[in-house]
C-alpha cells in the first residue's frame, strides 16, 4: 500500500494497493494504513474477490491496481 502523491497535504491523500504476488496467485490479506486505516483484499482467479477498508468513512480514499502479468 502506498500513498498517492496527488499534491494534496497526506492527511487527505490517497492510497493504492499494488499487487505484490504472481497474477495467478489467490491471496488474503490485512494490510494497516495511515489515519487509522485497514485494508482487507481477497484476491482469487486472477480478479479482486473483495477489498474492505475500515473505517468506511476512507473506503474512497483506498484504490486497487490491477495485477499486470510480466
Amino acid at each position: 500500500m502506498q500513498p498517492v502523491d496527488d499534491g494534496t497535504e497526506f492527511t487527505e491523500g490517497k492510497m493504492v494497493v499494488f499487487p505484490a504476488w504472481p497474477c495467478n496467485w489467490d491471496v488474503s490479506f490485512k494490510l494497516w494504513g495511515p489515519l487509522n486505516t485497514s485494508v482487507e483484499v481477497v484476491y482469487a482467479g486472477g480478479a479482486l474477490v473483495n477489498m474492505t477498508v475500515t473505517p468506511a468513512s476512507r473506503a474512497a480514499a483506498v484504490t486497487f491496481a490491477n495485477c499486470v502479468s510480466a
